[in-house]
């Protein structure tokens, strides 16, 4: 398997089952099998405990070794705004989404486009800027590779009639 297809079932097997027998199984195997994919999986898990300054250390650390890797430089790249933005660094934040938008632009992944335009979107919210993030709202809204739409839909409280 490669590294994105580990980091990718480390998160499934999180989001499903929490941290299981099987999965601290799994990422003592990915620590000695790849350790690229166990260091990325290690930076979500910081993410995911709001680990801020774990995340940006070891983030931004391994954003050189996966620069031939486009799925996991986004992965960075957003696992890294979330962070700088739970730490009120909100530029940083958005810099870091408009770095993963091209990566994924470039690689043509569209669900990953429309996820990345969903978290500027509420960066700009959090930022104060309302009218520009309605918009980015309202066009989110309409493609439709939108990313769990209801999810901006519950976020903002419209309901279309």
């Amino acid at each position: 398997m490669s590294a994105e297809e580990d980091v990718k079932r480390a998160i499934e097997m999180v989001r499903k089952e929490g941290p299981s027998r099987e999965f601290n199984l799994y990422l003592q195997k990915l620590r000695q099998e790849d350790f690229l994919a166990y260091s990325a999986v290690k930076v979500y898990l910081w993410s995911l405990r709001n680990q801020c300054s774990q995340v940006i250390k070891g983030g931004t650390r391994l954003l050189p070794k996966v620069s031939d890797r486009p799925w996991l430089a986004w992965h960075l790249f957003t696992t890294l705004s979330i962070a700088y933005r739970i730490m009120g660094e909100m530029e940083t934040a958005e810099t870091f989404l408009h770095r993963a938008l091209e990566v994924a632009a470039l690689i043509g992944d569209t669900e990953n486009i429309a996820r990345t335009r969903l978290q500027i979107c509420v960066n700009r919210f959090l930022r104060g800027e309302y009218e520009q993030a309605y918009k980015d709202f309202l066009n989110y809204n309409k493609d439709p590779a939108a990313w769990q739409p209801h999810m901006a839909v519950f976020f903002w409280g419209y309901y279309p009639s």
